[in-house]
């Protein structure tokens, strides 16, 4: 996958990716497999928001239609953020990395 300019990130995304290389260089891991690592980690975090979003619209139950019978059905965006959360998390781990609990949204970045 293409490296993500940092024009195309959010002030908060870009504090995260440049902690998250800090903390490869201190361990000696700043190569291009483990920056790439760190890319793919802002894509599914890019990937979290947008679902979070979908979610926030959608609400957790979707109208569905079926045989002409209207009922409800679950956001499917639910599960997928739930997935892609869980994989973040893991994905910190292999890499032996935390998240800088100092680093805070700024207001603009907030969703």
């Amino acid at each position: 996958m293409a490296w993500i300019a940092d024009k195309e990130l959010s002030t908060y995304q870009k504090r995260i990716r440049n902690d998250l290389l800090r903390q490869l260089e201190q361990q000696g891991k700043d190569t291009s497999y483990y920056r790439d690592m760190v890319n793919d980690y802002i894509v599914m975090m890019r990937t979290r928001d947008q679902l979070q979003e979908k979610i926030k619209d959608l609400g957790t139950m979707v109208p569905y239609s079926s045989n002409g019978v209207k009922t409800w059905k679950k956001n499917d965006a639910v599960e997928q953020f739930n997935k892609t959360c869980d994989r973040m998390a893991k994905h910190l781990d292999f890499l032996g990395l935390k998240p800088d609990e100092t680093l805070k949204e700024d207001e603009d970045d907030a969703l």
